[in-house]
């Protein structure tokens, strides 16, 4: 294959990308069916309006082209939720808690469980 052939190639594949591009920043459309997260963390089914809850979904990031990908979101959160849940900055009184070892000065924002390292641990 010479350089012109690759040249064509690149030149059909940036195209296609481009289209693809145009696919992706133009949803969603008037009367395109969406899905999104309600808060009570079902996911539910619409059509697009443009009206300003559509445009307040489309903010924050709450829209989604299949009901697959709003599920996945769904869990996202879900196990976003479990980590904060068990992870916390640790203080001392009004102090950040530093575990020191040698030089190093290691500050943690970690879940509980690895916070009070033993002999054995890597700290």
């Amino acid at each position: 294959m010479n350089v012109k052939d690759e040249i064509k190639e690149l030149k059909q594949r940036i195209s296609e990308l481009e289209e693809q591009v145009k696919k992706e920043d133009g949803f969603p459309q008037e009367g395109e069916q969406l899905f999104f997260v309600s808060t009570f963390g079902v996911v539910l089914e619409a059509n697009f309006t443009g009206g300003a809850s559509d445009k307040d979904l489309i903010e924050i990031g709450n829209v989604f082209k299949t009901k697959e990908q709003a599920e996945f979101a769904v869990e996202k959160l879900k196990v976003e939720a479990e980590l904060r849940k068990f992870s916390r900055t640790f203080y001392l009184g009004r102090k950040k808690l530093v575990f020191k070892r040698g030089k190093r000065q290691i500050y943690y924002n970690c879940i509980r469980l690895l916070c009070h390292p033993s002999r054995d641990s890597l700290f």
